[in-house]
């Protein structure tokens, strides 16, 4: 077996590392080892076929007595080898009565009577996919196998396409809460790629979705899991090569001062794999006398790199292609202005392309789009060129309206073709299926075309990268406007169609592509994609969109947080506010759904970019007037209602590992050592010191510490309530204590952190947002010291004095707070130690509470019976 190595660069100024990609003999084997369920059930059809037809009920009962002997066997096998089992594949199996049971499965599975033998095939797809996710699903890794094949050949006996996509869409609801599930996890994914139920392709993307950068630390670990397991355990894959966006991801991790320990044994594991397979290699070679000649050099650093490769390396095209390709596009052109319109026109050309393999073969496809986005992207750069320099010839330098005016004749034309090749490309065969596959390629090579095209600027000019990114911008939206059409054929409101374009857009994110972001920006704020995303049924597309923002606001948040403005980021924060503000317009539940997780990334100068999403309330909720007299906060019907948060709000819990403990002390108030080393788990391990504008404080962990607090003290009033006894106050209870320790104890940064998480749950009316504004009250009634006081204030304040909107929980609460007089607010010396300082409060208080004079006011807003309880200074 040989293998194709070349070197790519990595990043910075790390070593030059070896990219080993898979040859036709690997791919060869790597078939082989996928386990035949394509074999095992050709050979069920063909026992089936001289027996008679059964009913689904009699397949259950066929099924439910085979899976319970397997269970058996499995045991019986892992009692008779002990850890050895571990190392048991299905292949090893041929003659064990294992195979005779999955082999009565799959026969009762094609004896079905044909009519329901699809209905059939997803009662035994899902019963299988069910006992996967079982923990003893490892007990041992070959049961876990022989399910995936079991799963793949009833998927083969079917012959539909349904079976293959709903795996795809149960593979979302796996659980990665605890650690054995993650690891359970990584093997299920694993499995499911070695029996090709799951593309590599849809693999890379899903993982490099979900993993968000390093945002999710349960995601991180599945993905390190299945690069583990199918990379260097099982040999299904190429790495990076056949996960380039995960291995982008993972490139951005491994920049980072403190890599992840389990980044490092990833690189290990993979160094030992390509080692072992070197030496197997080698040991090959003198066994059968062949010589072996000089052989790619890897790279053998003494400790593992984490100086991941890059996507992928460039692919070698023959001599000529470029010229090949020019002259196919140059004669599409022809065709496109002389015969617009024209089906039989169009089908003869595509009928040419099929002659040269497009869109039939992979690789001659791939080709073709690439060079030909390549020419149409050259011709535009020429002509954008001849018409600047005839414009100094001509002396017009101040004439802005002819200024960078680009030609989009060619790249119309061929956007036009690509949509064509997409739709009709596959022939008679022509199913939605190779529709969206062909979608797919197309977006991935234009992917890669303008990566690579980045690539080459940025080596040929290390500081100041020059990107023409207009026509790649245009392709994209053409193609948007063209599958927008309603065609029965394919159109961008086909959920499979919208996700291809929004793995595509993820892919160029502005933190991979900066010179993109503002054609970026455009694309995902586009009227052809978002509302399209949004509106896919049963909100799927929220979570897309969701990534999509995030992907935004992880580039703007350091340019933010340093508040390093250039005239470039200010246009594009600008471009941001107006996005959002659609969206608190037309689809404000997705702002307020999601508001946890962007409030992570928003730094806390931000205010009225915050303000945004805390403001957003569901369109069929009406807001009552909080500057009415007198309201009664607690008597509202909305106050009783949980608000939705589709954000994982215990994530960054789970991934410092507080969670339990912090369950377990709200539970019971002990151990007391919680409480007193709570303050410093909250506060990083390790600084960048060369980044005096990054927190001391894990402000995800902040987030979700506030939180939970409070969805578990709610939960606990709602308890007492249900079991008939007094909700009680909320002082003297567990949360309390909590927050009150961390109030009394965190220093200015921290406290001011905490107050802002508090701050962020004032929002529509819900039961969040009374729960925090007693917190908020309770906190500022009970401290002693003057400058938690003011903290709160300002916390407050500073949140009300930038433009509207201003959430509604922030303004009752800010009005309870000046309004009130147990809080004796304008006794403190901080609302008056200065005349700008008094006159910001006046204002303020004037626009809260009308022209009346406001040290005279004594009415009470009452937030709430339950912070009353709490304190004879309490709202």
């Amino acid at each position: 077996t040989t293998t194709t190595t070349t070197t790519t660069r990595t990043p910075g100024n790390g070593p030059v590392q070896a990219t080993t990609v898979p040859s036709a003999a690997q791919n060869q084997q790597k078939q082989q080892r996928r386990g035949g369920a394509a074999a095992l059930s050709a050979a069920a059809k063909q026992a089936a076929s001289s027996q008679s037809e059964i009913s689904i009920q009699e397949l259950m009962e066929a099924y439910r007595g085979a899976t319970a002997k397997l269970d058996l066997e499995f045991a019986s096998l892992e009692a008779q080898l002990g850890k050895d089992a571990e190392n048991v594949s299905f292949a090893q199996l041929r003659n064990h009565v294992i195979v005779v049971h999955v082999g009565e499965i799959l026969v009762a599975s094609a004896r079905v009577e044909r009519g329901s033998r699809d209905d059939a095939a997803m009662i035994i797809a899902q019963s299988t996919f069910k006992a996967m996710c079982e923990p003893r699903a490892l007990e041992p890794p070959v049961r876990l196998e022989t399910l995936a094949i079991v799963l793949a050949a009833t998927a083969h006996i079917s012959q539909s396409l349904s079976v293959r996509e709903e795996v795809i869409n149960w593979i979302g609801f796996l659980p990665v809460r605890t650690e054995a599930e993650r690891y359970l996890h990584s093997h299920v994914l694993a499995r499911l790629l070695g029996v090709d139920l799951l593309d590599v392709t849809e693999l890379d993307g899903y993982l490099a979705m979900n993993i968000d950068g390093d945002r999710s630390q349960p995601w991180f670990e599945i993905a390190l899991g299945v690069i583990e397991i199918a990379v260097a355990r099982y040999r299904l894959a190429a790495f990076p090569h056949d996960f380039p966006r995960l291995a982008n991801n993972l490139e951005v991790v491994a920049r980072s001062p403190h890599p992840p320990p389990a980044l490092r044994r990833l690189v290990a594991a993979l160094s030992a794999a390509e080692q072992n397979r070197l030496k197997q290699q080698a040991t090959t070679a003198v066994q059968q006398g062949t010589p072996r000649g000089p052989q790619p050099q890897l790279a053998q650093p003494q400790q593992p790199q984490l100086a991941l490769p890059q996507r992928r390396t460039v692919p070698r095209d023959p001599p000529g292609a470029q010229e090949h390709v020019t002259q196919l596009l140059e004669q599409w052109i022809r065709v496109w202005n002389e015969s617009p319109g024209s089906e039989k026109a169009y089908a003869s050309y595509l009928a040419l392309l099929a002659q040269h393999g497009v869109p039939r073969a992979d690789v001659s496809t791939e080709r073709f789009v690439r060079l030909a986005a390549r020419a149409c992207v050259d011709n535009a750069k020429r002509r954008l060129e001849a018409q600047q320099q005839k414009r100094r010839q001509q002396g017009n330098k101040n004439n802005d309206d002819d200024i960078d005016t680009i030609d989009y004749t060619v790249i119309d034309a061929y956007a036009k073709l690509l949509v064509l090749i997409i739709k009709y490309g596959g022939g008679t065969e022509n199913s939605q299926a190779i529709r969206l596959a062909l979608l797919n390629r197309v977006l991935t090579t234009l992917t890669n075309t303008l990566l690579d095209e980045y690539d080459a600027a940025h080596k040929n000019n290390e500081k100041a990268v020059c990107l023409e990114q207009r026509p790649y911008f245009r392709i994209f939206i053409d193609l948007l406007h063209d599958l927008n059409v309603p065609d029965p054929m394919l159109d961008s409101s086909n959920p499979r169609v919208i996700c291809a374009f929004a793995t595509c857009f993820h892919a160029l994110q502005p933190s991979v592509l900066p010179v993109f972001a503002f054609s970026w920006l455009e694309l995902i704020s586009h009227r052809m994609f978002l509302p399209n995303v949004l509106l896919i049924k049963n909100q799927k597309g929220w979570i897309i969109m969701h990534r999509l923002l995030v992907d935004l606001f992880v580039f703007l948040e350091p340019y933010l947080r340093r508040i390093e403005l250039t005239d470039a980021i200010r246009t594009l924060y600008k471009g941001t506010l107006r996005v959002l503000l659609v969206l608190l317009h037309d689809f404000p539940e997705f702002l307020s759904d999601f508001h946890h997780s962007f409030c992570d990334l928003i730094p806390s100068s931000c205010i009225q970019l915050r303000n945004l999403f805390l403001s957003a309330f569901p369109r069929s909720m009406r807001l009552p007037d909080p500057f009415t007299p007198n309201l009664k906060v607690d008597l509202l019907p909305e106050i009783s209602q949980p608000p939705r948060v589709l954000s994982n709000c215990v994530a960054a819990l789970d991934a410092f590992d507080l969670r339990e403990s912090l369950d377990e002390y709200l539970r019971t108030r002990h151990p007391i050592s919680f409480l007193l080393e709570l303050p410093r788990k909250l506060t990083k391990i390790a600084i960048n010191t060369k980044e005096k504008d990054v927190s001391s404080y894990e402000i995800p962990l902040v987030n979700a510490l506030v939180v939970h607090i409070g969805t578990t003290a709610i939960a606990q009033l709602h308890a007492k309530s249900q079991a008939g006894a007094s909700a009680g106050p909320i002082a003297h209870s567990a949360p309390m204590d909590v927050f009150q320790h961390l109030t009394n104890n965190l220093d200015a940064e921290g406290r001011y952190l905490l107050l802002n998480a508090i701050a962020n749950q004032l929002r529509f009316p819900n039961q969040h947002t009374h729960y925090y504004s007693c917190v908020i009250l309770f906190l500022f009634a009970e401290s002693t010291d003057q400058f938690v006081k003011e903290q709160i204030t300002r916390v407050l304040l500073e949140r009300l004095i930038v433009h509207r909107p201003h959430p509604w929980g922030l303004l009752i609460t800010f009005i309870e707070l000046i309004k009130n007089s147990r809080y004796a607010f304008w006794s403190h010396d901080f609302t008056h130690c200065a005349s700008e300082i008094e006159r910001v409060f006046e204002s303020v208080a004037r626009s809260c509470m009308g022209p009346q004079h406001i040290l005279s006011s004594n009415q009470d807003t009452t937030i709430g019976s339950t912070a009353a309880a709490a304190a004879p200074a309490s709202a």
